[in-house]
């Protein structure tokens, strides 16, 4: 009882400071989760190479950047790009200690491209790095941990992958680690955490979120790691020996973040029926048929329950499009209330902190959802949400409105 208040104090205390701080502690859930149009596409990465030096790693599709024509010096007329980028480092208490801006011209002729920033980043550091990017109407907006005090944290590895914890079923992954010569790793194989409960459900705030431990190998660096289909919908942790951290994958279908398959449209249903319908429909013997009719009875109009059932999955899709980490984003703490509840108006961040704010600032019947940053084992950390029971009519007002 007594870590809730505390939890609750300091929550209310994070919330009051947002409003009134500085802005750049306040966001729209596009500039957060890239989501909609004017949105740039990118790739972004720390790693580190000795005691003093580490790179920032950027990578760009260029595909939907805004381009202008510039007369060169030879009169002839090519198309640019203009990018702005600033990177802020963090320290854990959110206090800024360093940044740089940097301004780059693309060329409209190449689809991807990419740079190596050099920073100077103390052996010991830890914090977070807030990455803005800007082309025009377009933006970016991206934080990245950064634990240079671990030689075993996951900066420290380097892989063939162009997201550095989705293995694709087929994939191969190649890892290594940048300077340490390691002839085989410790990998260990976990299931799934479960699915998020319901925001009121609050004997969950004081349990820990474990992990099941399917098995153990290792693996060798000169052999790469084949993610074949045994080890679909598994959670894989690297490490160095018996070392507490590393990094870590999860292994999902190759057409991940969509829906494929009939099966699949099962389990996101859990978030909106009672036990009983939900039962219902995971017995059926066509998925298919049992959703739509779950929709259709409850609508009533066969239009709209088309309209209704796109949106969901729409939405279940983009969950796992945005807030995939130990888990796929529509069985995380942030999915659950995204699909059910739609972007939030507001989100306040800073570095172990995330709150979502549905209404005006201030709005008496406005809702926040507070989550932070839990630490699962070693090197794995998922949002978790705090639930409280004042949740319970908000929650089900919205279920419903998906039920009407």
């Amino acid at each position: 009882m007594k870590k809730n208040l505390i939890l609750i104090i300091i929550c209310l205390l994070f919330l009051y400071s947002c409003k009134t701080s500085n802005i750049s502690n306040s966001f729209t859930f596009k500039e957060i989760y890239q989501s909609g149009s004017n949105i740039i596409n990118a790739n972004v990465s720390f790693s580190h190479v000795n005691d003093s030096t580490s790179f920032f790693y950027l990578q760009l599709d260029t595909t939907n950047l805004h381009f202008t024509n510039i007369n060169t010096s030879f009169n002839t007329i090519n198309e640019y790009a203009n990018i702005e980028c600033k990177i802020e480092i963090f320290d854990t208490l959110d206090k800024i200690l360093t940044y740089k801006n940097f301004n780059f011209e693309i060329i409209d002729t190449i689809n991807s491209w990419d740079t190596l920033i050099k920073l100077k980043i103390n052996n010991d550091f830890k914090g977070y790095c807030k990455v803005y990017l800007r082309s025009n109407n377009n933006s970016f907006v991206k934080f990245i941990d950064i634990d240079k005090s671990n030689p075993y944290s996951d900066e420290w590895f380097q892989t063939n992958l162009k997201n550095n914890h989705l293995l694709f079923i087929g994939d191969t992954l190649e890892i290594k680690h940048l300077i340490k010569n390691i002839d085989s790793f410790r990998c260990i194989v976990y299931k799934f955490p479960p699915i998020a409960a319901p925001p009121f459900a609050v004997e969950l705030n004081n349990k820990n979120i474990e992990l099941s431990k399917i098995k153990e190998l290792q693996i060798s660096a000169t052999k790469p790691l084949v993610a074949n289909k045994d080890l679909i919908n598994t959670l894989v942790s690297i490490n160095i020996d018996t070392t507490p951290t590393g990094i870590f994958f999860i292994i999902v279908p190759e057409y991940f973040p969509e829906i494929k398959y009939q099966e699949e449209l099962i389990p996101p249903m859990r978030y909106i029926t009672s036990e009983t319908e939900f039962n219902k429909l995971k017995n059926s013997a066509n998925p298919k048929k049992a959703v739509d009719s779950f929709w259709l009875a409850q609508i009533g109009d066969i239009r709209r329950a088309t309209e209704i059932i796109k949106k969901y999955y729409l939405r279940v899709i983009n969950a796992n499009r945005y807030f995939t980490d130990i888990q796929p984003g529509w069985q995380t703490d942030r999915g659950l209330i995204y699909i059910v509840q739609g972007q939030p108006n507001y989100i306040y961040r800073i570095y172990n902190t995330e709150v979502w704010l549905y209404g005006s600032r201030d709005e008496m019947y406005s809702k926040s959802y507070y989550f932070y940053r839990t630490k699962i084992s070693n090197n794995l950390f998922t949002w978790k949400l705090f639930r409280s029971a004042d949740y319970k009519p908000f929650w089900f007002h919205n279920v419903n409105l998906w039920r009407k």
